[in-house]
């Protein structure tokens, strides 16, 4: 009988994943994970919240997304609803300043225990401040559309 899936057959990966259970069960990682996700999230509720913008965090603080809106949406429509523009061009303008979230708003932003580690946090924190200015200055000067008005040029957030 054949027994197929992400491990089978690859000693190298059940070895790590054995590793990983080993770690979870034996050290804090997992409080870390998601300590680290809450001071995040905080940071970024202070730099939205400064900005006066509708924002929700879904998920859980290790593994979380963000989205420009009163509420969280429980389906596509509502989702469809929410100011992914401008998510859109935050996420390019972190990936441009050397941080990569979820390019998708749909999609959580996975946190690990290396980013508890050094700075971080306030260097995410820093990267997505900037980049949510570049974003609401191009929406400014109508590089960045407002919710509804149609896709941005990929380089519109700076």
């Amino acid at each position: 009988m054949s027994h197929g899936g992400t491990y089978a057959g690859n000693r190298v990966a059940a070895a790590a994943a054995t590793k990983t259970l080993e770690i979870l069960r034996d050290t804090n990682a997992l409080e870390t994970i998601r300590v680290t996700g809450e001071r995040i999230q905080a940071g970024l509720a202070e730099v939205i919240g400064r900005r006066g913008l509708p924002y929700v965090f879904t998920g859980q603080p290790s593994m979380f997304g963000v989205m420009f809106a009163e509420k969280a949406p429980t389906e596509y429509r509502q989702w469809a609803d929410t100011d992914h523009e401008l998510y859109d061009a935050v996420a390019v303008g972190m990936r441009a300043r050397g941080a990569m979230p979820e390019p998708d708003s749909r999609e959580p932003w996975f946190v690990c225990e290396a980013h508890a580690a050094g700075d971080d946090v306030d260097r995410i924190v820093t990267i997505f401040a900037e980049s949510l200015d570049a974003a609401l200055e191009g929406r400014a000067h109508g590089d960045v559309p407002r919710h509804g008005e149609g896709a941005a040029p990929a380089a519109a957030a700076g």
